[in-house]
This record gives structure tokens, sequence and C-alpha cells, in this order.
């Protein structure tokens, strides 16, 4: 009898335990740390990291049209000795990606230029918006032979 009195205690901690420790958790820990919210049944949960995305792998269809940066860029041209300052803040062109580096270009000119992806926004734009996959080209079909 004493051992069934002991199962039974062991249970009944057990749920009680697990009724209230939801409640409990913000009381021990801090109410700045939250559980992790659930998904509702038949929604997929998608986080996308800024680590996770690779923008040098991104066709240029994937990536946004323009970027925004976020230190001054201060440009010499060294064939006509031009020097240009744009201002941080200012929205740019995106040409592509190249390994950590981006190419944009100051308005509708010619003129391009590098600038380090990290003074971008270019992750965040990513992260907010995650690339969707490219749809592959269908093969033209083969002419017949006559």
């Amino acid at each position: 009898m004493k051992l069934f009195l002991m199962l039974l205690g062991m249970a009944a901690a057990g749920v009680l335990g697990y009724l209230v420790e939801p409640s409990l958790r913000t009381t021990l820990v801090g109410s700045g740390v939250k559980a992790p919210a659930a998904a509702e049944p038949g929604e997929e949960v998608a986080e996308t990291k800024e680590s996770d995305i690779d923008p040098a792998k991104l066709a240029p269809e994937q990536l946004p049209k323009t970027v925004t940066i976020l230190k001054d860029a201060k440009l010499k041209d060294l064939t006509p000795g031009m020097t240009m300052t744009i201002d941080a803040g200012t929205e740019l062109n995106l040409v592509k990606v190249t390994g950590d580096q981006v190419v944009l270009r100051p308005g509708e000119n010619t003129y391009t230029f590098p600038f380090p992806i990290a003074q971008t926004d270019l992750m965040e734009q990513l992260a907010e918006n995650p690339p969707k996959p490219v749809e592959p080209k269908p093969e033209p079909e083969p002419e017949p032979q006559p």
C-alpha cells in the first residue's frame, strides 16, 4: 500500500509541475525570456536568418533592385580626377553581387563601383523578403527532321 501511495504522489507532483511550470517560468527566469511560439496545426514555421542566405549564389532576378548604403561612400575616378561623396541613407541601384561586395550604380549613369555588403541593407532586405527559387527555363524543342 505504501508503494502505491508513493507512486500516486509522484504522479500528482509531475502533473502539477507540468500545469504550473509555464506561469512559474516567468517568475523565476524573468519576463524578458519567452518560450518560442508554437505554430498552428497545418502552418509551417519558416525562419530565415541573415547568415543563411548567400547573396553571391542568388540569381539577378532574386536580388532587390535597389539597396540603401549605411555608411558614406567616397568615390575617386582616377582618369578625370573626379571625386564624389555619397551620403549614408542614399538608395542606389544594385547591379550585381561579387563575393562579399555589391556593385552599385548611382542614378541612371554608367558609372559603377564596388561596396561592402556589410555596409548596405541588402541582408536585411533578403531576411525580410526571402528570395523565391528561380524556375528553370524550358529547353526549346528541337526542330523536326524533314
